[in-house]
């Protein structure tokens, strides 16, 4: 046996490899530079948290019942209450001047002031005017050769409700009764309108010219925000030529408030129409830009007013078209109030990505609109106008950061962010959009080299987001949305508020941003216009000299004169005097003739002259937010045994709220006669009661002061309604 030995072939011999410790720390070294690169290379997402909430508004019913025709209720330019949804198109008679005038001053705007230009009468419009007179119509005398401003014509129509003069007005600005009725279809579609038929003419005089309520209430509105149409519509009488002096059809004008806007009658066909509108002033509330085009808009300043139409057709009598009608408003009146949407410094949303906690988003300034209230709900629990809030990344991150507004905003990828710091919060509203102007503190919009490193190991920061609720609501966002369904009144009874428990706020949800950089001791002054300085929380004579360098002057700066005065200096802090400048001259509107003047505003020093007078350290008006105020015309001394003789204390302290003021010193809050020795107490006693003293708080606080939302449905003092909100724990002792 031979036994063969194979030879050791190196070629053949595998050895075995072994990996070290140290080799597999170099490949998950190797791995985590691999991430950390992409990480460096990738873009931190971002992401937007809407935390602003509006419920979607009802619709009313049951506000009239009526047994003919139809009609509608629009607020600024939603219709939110209406006889019928499905009504049938019913011819409009002379309601159809309103489409009339929106389309002449589309093509031949001009502006309030001017009287645009000029229409000379020729045969044919004489011989319009013949054919009027002989078929029954409404017509103003005219004259060949004779010559009328477009303002007169319009007012003649639109006043008088002259036919003649509706035709002629339509062919002298488009040529012809077609081209007419083609340039106001545009106008119909641009509203949304699809339920208006125009006919053969352009009085309405014709019954084939149809309409709903609903369309026509819009249609109001629309004249209503017009300037020059809405001067027309809300004079009693004027005079024309040839016709002389002509009287404006609606009786209505002037009662209630009622601004305008259209009366219509034909006979039968057509029943009697009306379309009345009013306005409630809010000086914060969403500027309208009427979608029809921007030369209708001739004011310099869009209007923020909330304008309210209704429309009824097809009444059996005159009276009772005016009755139903005025019933109809009244009942409005009872029930509509401006409510906040956004009270200024509130969150409305977060940024939030993984490398930061979230960054509040803040509304700059209060914004508000129109809600309404009901015998069982006394605070508003609904917003016209106003459906859902759109906080879309997409939309928002296409606006500047610059803090300018823009009317168009520019389309944006959604998947493209380029993250920087909002300046607006969108609200959809009708045909507009309502800016909320919004913005954050600084923030890092990318992490850094660390966090992203830190990062790939699963750091984040803390993504919790505080669990207080923003809703604009009076409810909670949840409770509100499971209530809205819809509200009810009784068609036979005015609504009126109810008390309801007083109201109980925990910690403030607001982070309040400063208005003085004055050095304080009172725990207040770093709530901004809601500062209280009283007997118990008082300031020193730093912060007075201080905060007086802070002030703007009134007289300067708004021509606001100051009447003897005899301890203080016409100053104020310059956004309560931008917002006292309004006050001032909605007031001097509703009374004209009259103006309204301060008496001391900022004081230095405090006063020695018993309980009505507050020592130095120890005056509201040292807050730079305070100003007597009073209208000569009723006196020049600071009397309360003078109030019943004085308007303007009495518009003062039923309108001031509107304007961010309040009546600072109510009689109920007085805490005893004046003869009785001072009584600032804990339960929110003033120690005064004084009846020109003014002090502005913002509209949002001072709404819900002048309503009551902490005291019963009762005007509330501002020590009350600090303590109610928890913002100050011991009135008697300062403490916050």
């Amino acid at each position: 046996m031979h036994i063969y030995q194979v030879p050791n072939n190196p070629k053949n011999h595998r050895p075995t490899r072994s990996f070290s410790p140290l080799h597999y720390l170099l490949m998950i070294f190797i791995i985590i530079i691999c991430m950390f690169i992409g990480s460096l290379t990738a873009p931190a997402p971002l992401t937007l948290v809407n935390d602003y909430t509006i419920p979607d508004f009802p619709k009313l019913e049951n506000l009239l019942s009526t047994n003919y025709g139809q009609w509608a209720v629009a607020v600024d330019g939603n219709v939110v209450a209406t006889s019928d949804e499905n009504a049938t198109p019913q011819p409009t008679a002379s309601t159809a001047k309103m489409i009339l005038a929106l389309t002449v001053m589309n093509k031949k705007p001009f502006k309030l002031g001017d009287p645009g230009e000029t229409i000379t009468i020729s045969q044919s419009n004489y011989d319009l005017y013949q054919q009027y007179v002989a078929n029954g119509g409404s017509t103003t005398a005219v004259a060949v050769g004779a010559e009328y401003t477009e303002y007169e014509a319009l007012a003649a129509t639109l006043i008088a409700s002259s036919n003649n003069m509706a035709d002629t007005l339509a062919i002298w600005a488009f040529g012809s009764l077609d081209a007419y009725r083609s340039q106001a279809e545009i106008l119909l579609a641009a509203l949304g309108l699809t339920h208006t038929t125009i006919s053969i003419d352009a009085s309405g005089f014709n019954p084939s010219t149809t309409s709903t309520a609903s369309d026509l209430a819009i249609i109001a509105r629309e004249v209503m925000v017009n300037p020059v149409l809405a001067q027309i519509v809300n004079t009693k009488s004027i005079n024309i030529p040839v016709a002389g002096t002509i009287t404006n059809t609606n009786q209505l004008l002037g009662q209630d408030d009622i601004a305008g806007v259209k009366t219509g009658w034909i006979g039968e066909p057509s029943g009697y129409c009306l379309a009345l509108g009013y306005k409630i002033a809010d000086p914060t509330g969403p500027e309208y830009i009427s979608p029809i085009n921007s030369l209708l808009d001739t004011n310099s300043t869009p209007s923020t007013d909330h304008i309210i139409t209704t429309v009824l057709l097809g009444a059996p009598t005159r009276g009772t078209s005016f009755d139903d009608s005025l019933a109809l408003i009244q009942k409005l009146q009872s029930i509509l109030v401006p409510t906040t949407l956004a009270q200024q410094d509130q969150i409305v949303g977060y940024y939030q990505g993984w490398w930061t906690t979230p960054i509040p988003i803040r509304a700059k300034d209060t914004r508000s609109t129109l809600g309404y209230q009901t015998p069982t709900s006394p605070q508003p629990t609904a917003y016209f106008g106003s459906n859902k809030s759109s906080f879309d990344p997409a939309i928002v991150d296409a606006i500047s950061s610059d803090d300018t507004d823009t009317d168009v905003l520019p389309a944006s990828d959604p998947n493209d962010h380029q993250f920087s710091p909002v300046s607006l919060l969108l609200v959809e509203h009708n045909h507009q959009t309502t800016p909320i102007h919004v913005s954050t503190a600084d923030f890092a919009e990318q992490p850094s080299l660390w966090q992203r490193f830190l990062h790939v190991f699963g750091w984040q920061a803390d993504q919790t987001i505080p669990s207080t609720s923003n809703s604009t609501s009076t409810q909670s966002a949840s409770d509100a949305t499971d209530n809205i369904e819809v509200v009810t009144t009784d068609a036979d009874t005015t609504a009126t508020t109810t008390t309801t428990p007083t109201a109980t706020a925990s910690a403030p949800e607001v982070i309040f941003t400063p208005i003085t950089s004055a050095p304080s001791s009172n725990c207040t002054v770093k709530y901004g216009y809601l500062m209280l300085i009283n007997p118990n929380f008082t300031v020193d004579t730093n912060f007075i000299s201080a905060r007086r360098s802070e002030l703007i002057s009134l007289q300067s700066t708004y021509g606001i004169v100051e009447g003897n005065a005899y301890n203080g200096d016409n100053l104020l802090d310059a956004e309560a005097a931008s917002h006292l400048n309004d006050l001032a001259k909605a007031y001097e509107a509703t009374y004209s003739g009259h103006t309204l003047e301060t008496r001391s505003c900022f004081r230095s020093v405090g006063t020695n002259c018993g309980r009505l007078c507050a020592a130095t350290g120890a005056s509201d008006h040292h807050t730079g937010l305070t100003c007597d105020l009073l209208d000569p015309f009723y006196g020049t001394s600071l009397d309360t045994d003078e109030y019943a003789q004085h308007v303007d204390w009495q518009w003062l302290h039923e309108n001031s709220y509107k304007y961010g003021f309040i009546d600072r010193f109510p009689e109920a809050w007085a805490g005893g006669s004046m003869l009785e020795p001072l009584n600032v107490d804990e339960n929110g006693s003033t120690g005064l009661y004084e009846t020109w003293h003014f002090r502005y708080v913002g509209i949002g606080p001072a709404t819900e002061i002048a309503t009551g939302k902490y005291n019963n449905g009762a005007y509330d003092s501002l020590e009350h309604y600090l303590k109610a909100r928890g913002l100050v724990s011991d009135l008697k002792n300062g403490s916050c």
